[in-house]
């Protein structure tokens, strides 16, 4: 389930929605049936739904905390995907995914993300000539940015400097990290200069916290310094 109240709940049979352009480019690249997309996007909507209007990000009460549980394998990444493409047709403009504290669990993730809602095509290290997308997909009318799938931000030079290229082209950014204090430290870092130079109220930001249950970034099994627990609870 997930706390909280519905302020503008996207409506599934809304054909408005269902061209949506996030959604639409997302859904493309799901190698599933008709009818598990039109489930996943009827979930994805009402999850969606149930977050801070984006239009009216400054006067959101912050934070707004929602969780939602699911079986082990039972879709959680898909949905996270598909809540996040309903997520970027609403508004927001920055998605950052808490990928639990392994590289390969970070990995796994941040390649879904980039391939399947970005469609970035990124390339596959120690294999010669390979790429996560095929080389015919290079036009992404959509845009956006996020760390190649195999690096993590703290390990990524030009993070700020590509987050601002793309805010200024009203595109958004999408962050997978993994729950290491190195990695939400910088991560806060980019916040930061991003809500300065454009001002906190225009950036409506979703963080998702995909391993809460193994490295819940404010258990006592893995104890965060306070400046790097404020990413989420950032307020100026």
């Amino acid at each position: 389930f997930l706390c909280g109240a519905a302020r503008h709940v996207p409506d599934p049979t809304s054909s408005t929605h269902r061209t949506s352009e996030w959604w639409t480019q997302h859904a493309a690249q799901l190698k599933l049936s008709s009818a598990c997309i039109a489930e996943l996007f009827r979930k994805s909507c009402e999850i969606a739904g149930l977050l801070p209007d984006p239009r009216k990000w400054g006067s959101a009460p912050r934070p707004f905390r929602g969780l939602i549980v699911g079986a082990v394998q039972s879709g959680k990444t898909s949905s996270m995907i598909g809540a996040s493409s309903i997520a970027l047709d609403l508004g927001y403009r920055v998605i950052v995914v808490l990928a639990g504290g392994k590289d390969d669990l970070r990995q796994q993730t941040a390649r879904r993300f980039n391939t399947q809602l970005l469609v970035q095509r990124d390339e596959i290290p120690g294999v010669s000539g390979a790429y996560t997308v095929p080389v015919a997909v290079r036009d992404r009318p959509l845009g956006g940015i996020a760390l190649p799938y195999s690096v993590d931000i703290h390990n990524w030079a030009p993070a700020y400097v590509r987050t601002r290229q793309a805010l200024r082209k009203g595109e958004p950014c999408v962050f997978v990290i993994k729950k290491h204090e190195a990695s939400l430290a910088e991560m806060r870092k980019v916040l930061a200069r991003a809500y300065e130079d454009f001002g906190a109220d225009m950036l409506p930001t979703l963080v998702l916290d995909d391993e809460c249950d193994e490295a819940s970034v404010e258990s006592m099994r893995m104890p965060i310094p306070e400046a790097i627990a404020n990413l989420w609870r950032f307020s100026s």
